[in-house]
């Protein structure tokens, strides 16, 4: 019940965070993936069923606004967060250098995966979406990350597992 409660607080204070302030923060329509950070913390340090459970919904959230990609967001959530619980399982990832890398690593296979199918038949190519959206965004979200360690830290009560 605790984390039920605890990942309703994260869809609600996500979703504030992607009318409010995405938009003001956003450079050149890159803008960082407050899901992605939101689900390796959730992974790292409440493990696999909270995190997936904030990734579906999240998922079904983001794909509310556009409903011409209806599951795509939420299943791509979900293989990011099993992911990131593999990492978590098989790697030592309690430094902040190996959470950032994490956090770099899902931004940018969830960016390039979801930009890759939605804009399969597009001019520009395959390297331009990576390039312009994949890459930056990760490293965004990554910038993201350092934030919000830098002011909130690790949960205390928590012990990396």
């Amino acid at each position: 019940m605790k984390n039920f409660l605890l990942v309703l607080l994260w869809l609600f204070l996500s979703a504030l965070w992607e009318i409010i302030v995405s938009p003001s923060i956003s450079i050149s329509g890159v803008k960082p993936d407050i899901g992605i950070a939101i689900l390796v913390y959730l992974a790292l340090y409440y493990g696999i069923g909270t995190a997936l459970f904030f990734g579906f919904f999240w998922g079904i959230i983001i794909d509310s606004v556009t409903p011409g990609n209806l599951g795509l967001s939420s299943l791509l959530y979900v293989l990011t967060g099993y992911m990131i619980i593999f990492i978590r399982t098989h790697f030592e990832w309690s430094s902040p250098i190996a959470q950032s890398l994490i956090v770099l690593f899902a931004a940018f296979l969830f960016s390039g995966v979801f930009f890759l199918i939605t804009n399969i038949g597009e001019p520009g190519g395959l390297f331009y979406y990576i390039i312009r959206y994949g890459i930056t965004s990760a490293l965004y979200t990554m910038v993201i990350w350092w934030v919000g360690q830098f002011f909130f830290g690790a949960p205390q009560d928590r012990i990396p597992v």
